[in-house]
């Protein structure tokens, strides 16, 4: 008995040695200027992702303001205007072991009439995964990820998006 006790205990801690989390970006430095989100934060590398306290930065638009109270809520986003080049961001594995991407809540920063789109395409070890395409307007929404992508190293978020919280899955 002793020793199936021992079993299950081992069992529950690799289960849960897969650490599940949401980032919501709010207990970042208070910056009033976007500024690059930093390597490692929420168990990922980001590239191309900002973050900024859209309370005190003038150029924020009405999808980066969907909180109850100004007092230092960050939201991290990906730039609205890239000149003549589409916009694109990324996120990967800081180790290259993976994570599993789940859900975000996002909206679009500026565009609020017609939803523009949100591509994200992910990737495992270099190898193309998967494609999903949102909508996105100024009004706030929950984003789920396909399952069916698995474990991915990287994902790659084309078009202007501004996340408030991401849930992801850092593998061991």
């Amino acid at each position: 008995m002793k020793y199936l006790t021992l079993l299950v205990l081992l069992l529950g801690l690799a289960i849960g040695a897969c650490a599940q989390g949401t980032s919501n970006f709010s207990n970042l430095p208070d910056v009033s200027i976007p500024t690059p989100m930093p390597n490692g934060y929420g168990g990922v590398n980001w590239t191309g992702v900002f973050y900024v306290n859209p309370w005190e930065w003038d150029g924020s638009g009405p999808g980066f303001k969907h909180v109850l109270s100004n007092l230092g809520k960050d939201v991290a986003f990906s730039p609205y205007a890239c000149g003549s080049v589409t916009c694109y961001a990324s996120i990967s594995t800081v180790d290259g072991k993976g994570f599993l991407l789940v859900a975000a809540t996002a909206a679009g920063g500026y565009y609020s009439k017609t939803p523009l789109p949100l591509i994200a395409r992910a990737y495992s070890h270099g190898q193309y995964v998967g494609t999903q395409t949102f909508m996105l307007t100024t009004d706030l929404q929950q984003l789920d990820f396909p399952s069916e992508w698995g474990a991915i190293t990287q994902v790659v978020f084309q078009g202007s998006v501004v996340f408030y919280d991401m849930t992801l899955q850092i593998l061991p």
